[in-house]
C-alpha cells in the first residue's frame, strides 16, 4: 500500500474521529503516506452515503441502515459521568437524585432535549434539567472545562484520554444506561475491493489498540486525596 493513491471517506462523530481517527492517522501515513482521511460528521437526518457512494465506510453507535449495508462490530463503550474538580458531584456518595438535581449539558446533534439518560431517571421516578445541548462530545467536553457549575455525559473508552488531559473528573453513575455498541459499516459493492478492504483493517486495528482495553474512571488527584478534600 506504499504508493496507493486516493482519499478514505469515513462518516462517524467526534467521539470517533478523536479516539480511533488519531490513532489510525498514524497506521495510514506510516504505510500509505499518499492516501488522505476525510472524516465526515455524522448528518442530522438519515444517512444514504454508503448507498450513493459518498461515504466508503460508517463508524460509531450506527442508526438505522440501508438493508444491503455490512456492519461488523468494533466494540462496546460505556457512559460516564464528567465535571470539574470543583463540582460539587465531583465529591462525596454519588446518587440518583444528586445526578438529576444538578445542570446538565446535553450532546445531541439534532438538538434533543432527551435520551437514554432520561428514561433511566424517569424508571426512577425523576427528572433533570438540560442548561444547554451542544452538539458534540468536543463542544461539550470544552464547555466543562469552562464551568464549574454544569455536568456532561461521555462515552468513557472513547473520552477518557481528553478528560484527563484536561484535568476533569469522570465518575461511573449510580443506575445502569444501555451499552455502546461501536459497529463498522460498509457497502457490499465494497466488499472484495483491496483498497477498502486494507482500510477497514487499519481500523480493527486502531479500535483494538484505543478502545479494547477498560477501565474505571478516577479522579486526577487520586481517590485517598479526593475523600480527604471532601471531608
Amino acid at each position: 500500500m506504499a504508493t496507493a493513491r486516493g482519499v478514505g471517506c469515513i462518516c462517524a462523530n467526534d467521539a470517533m474521529v478523536t479516539s480511533v481517527g488519531d490513532h489510525l492517522l498514524t497506521c495510514v501515513e506510516r504505510q500509505a503516506p499518499r492516501v488522505t482521511l476525510r472524516f465526515l460528521a455524522e448528518p442530522p437526518g438519515d444517512h444514504a452515503g454508503l448507498r450513493d457512494g459518498s461515504v466508503d465506510l460508517q463508524m460509531g453507535v450506527l442508526g438505522p441502515l440501508a438493508p444491503e449495508v455490512r456492519t461488523e462490530s468494533l466494540a462496546t463503550d460505556h457512559t460516564v459521568m464528567v465535571m470539574r474538580p470543583d463540582h460539587p458531584l465531583a465529591a462525596g456518595d454519588l446518587t440518583a437524585e444528586r445526578v438529576a438535581d444538578a445542570r446538565h449539558i446535553v450532546t445531541s446533534r439534532r438538538g434533543r432535549l432527551r435520551g437514554p439518560l432520561d428514561d433511566a431517571l424517569a424508571a426512577l421516578g425523576l427528572s433533570r434539567r438540560a442548561a444547554v445541548v451542544a452538539p458534540t462530545f468536543a463542544a461539550t467536553l470544552l464547555m466543562l472545562a469552562n464551568r464549574h457549575d454544569v455536568i456532561g455525559f461521555f462515552p468513557w473508552r472513547q473520552y477518557r484520554t481528553n478528560v484527563r488531559t484536561l484535568g476533569l473528573v469522570a465518575r461511573e453513575l449510580p443506575f445502569a444506561l444501555p451499552p455502546l455498541r461501536l459497529s463498522l459499516a460498509w457497502h457490499p459493492r465494497d466488499d472484495a475491493d483491496p483498497a477498502h478492504e486494507w482500510l477497514r483493517s487499519r481500523i480493527r486495528g486502531s479500535v483494538q489498540a484505543v478502545l479494547e482495553r477498560d477501565d474505571t474512571p478516577t479522579h486526577p488527584w487520586g481517590a485517598d486525596r479526593l475523600g480527604r478534600r471532601s471531608r
